[in-house]
């Protein structure tokens, strides 16, 4: 399988928040230790995020990590819940890992690290336009 590197301009890095979809046939379990296993993450499971934007509600399985030197926050979310996708407008992705830092530089290393992951076939940078108001309702920001 072809894998897809992504590769952005700092021009596209513009936020303090970022989104990236992955693409990964692994399960949530295997994905999280495998970042951990790269030595730059410690991501836990946190209790289900859950949206109740409908009659019932959903819950979307989360991992979460805080790393002090860099002071970035990160979470990882897969994107299928009990009910359904986080937003259709992320159909096709498996994962989102969503990045709360001052640090630009952070998008590239994360760039680097997941391009390096045989686990990953593809990752997709997601601006906060992009997301419908469910979806960011949904993510735990």
């Amino acid at each position: 399988m072809t894998k897809f590197k992504l590769r952005l301009d700092d021009a596209d890095v513009k936020s303090e928040n970022f989104i990236l979809g992955i693409v990964s046939s692994t399960s949530h379990l295997k994905f999280a230790d495998t970042l951990n296993k790269t030595g730059h993450f410690d991501f836990i499971r946190n209790a289900d995020h859950i949206a109740e934007d409908k009659l019932e509600p959903e819950y979307f399985i989360f991992f979460s990590y805080f790393d002090s030197e860099t002071e970035t926050y990160f979470k990882l979310v897969k994107n299928k819940g009990s009910i359904g996708l986080v937003g259709k407008e992320l159909k096709g992705m498996d994962y989102l890992l969503l990045v709360q830092t001052e640090n630009t530089e952070m998008i590239h290393f994360l760039e680097d690290i997941l391009n390096k992951l045989s686990i990953v076939q593809a990752i997709v940078f997601i601006t906060e336009k992009q997301l419908s108001e469910r979806s960011k309702r949904i993510l735990p920001f």
